[in-house]
This record gives C-alpha cells, sequence and structure tokens, in this order.
C-alpha cells in the first residue's frame, strides 16, 4: 500500500520513486517535441530506446552470462518486450507528438486502461477481477 493511513498519511519510499518515475516521463513527453521538429520519429525513437538501454546497463550485471542458459520461451519474451511495448509504442507516440501537442497527446493516455480492459475481455477470455470492490 502507498499510503498509510493508522499513523496518518505518510510516503512511503517506493512511492516516491514511481512519483520520480512520472515526473521524468513528463519531461521526455515534453522534451521529445521540439526533437520531433529536428529527427524523423523513427530516429527520436531509437535514440530514446538506445539511451535507457545504456541507463539500464549498470543493473545488467550478470545479463550476459544469462544469455546461454536462457530458455526459448525467456528469450521469445524479452524479444517480443522490446519489439512491441518498446520500440512500436514507442514510434507511435513519437509519431503522435510531431502531429500533436504533448499535453493533448498524453490526454489520451487516460484511454490504455480502457482498451486494455476490452483486449482482455475479448482475446483472452477475462471475465473480471477476483477482488470485486477494485471494479
Amino acid at each position: 500500500m502507498a499510503l498509510e493511513f493508522d499513523r496518518g498519511i505518510a510516503l512511503k519510499p517506493g512511492t516516491l520513486i514511481v512519483l520520480l518515475a512520472a515526473v521524468a516521463h513528463a519531461g521526455f513527453f515534453v522534451l521529445q517535441r521540439p526533437l520531433l521538429k529536428k529527427y524523423r520519429p523513427i530516429e527520436v525513437s531509437s535514440y530514446a530506446i538506445w539511451g535507457g538501454t545504456l541507463c539500464l546497463l549498470p543493473f545488467g550485471t550478470g545479463f550476459i552470462g544469462q544469455i546461454p542458459t536462457a530458455g526459448l520461451s525467456a528469450t521469445a519474451a524479452v524479444v517480443y518486450l522490446g519489439i512491441f511495448p518498446a520500440a512500436f509504442a514507442n514510434l507511435c507516440w513519437s509519431s503522435v507528438l510531431k502531429i500533436i501537442p504533448a499535453a493533448r497527446a498524453a490526454s489520451f493516455l487516460y484511454a490504455v486502461p480502457k482498451v486494455t480492459l476490452r483486449i482482455g475481455f475479448l482475446l483472452l477470455k477475462e471475465m473480471g477481477s477476483s477482488n470485486r470492490s477494485l471494479a
């Protein structure tokens, strides 16, 4: 739980990290727009993904040693995550930011949970959560 109510309202340290991530993501949205006036969306997306990869390398110390022992399903999952949620989504986002302002584009992010629910219902036959209080 992010908030503790028994001793008043207090943020846990992990909550501050999530808040920092949200601020960084918002800053990326805003700073990306001027880059799109100079570069194509594929270039901005590529620089963003490779820059993020470089920043994460210090946290992947055992990564190279794990590659030979990784199974096919784990390798396929990493490739899938790298192509669709990362590269393809970032390319789509850059293409949208080239056309409309960042604040307007960000407002469409509220559609993500609704689309996710519909995809889960239609493709995965998910009928809802076991915790009805969240519905």
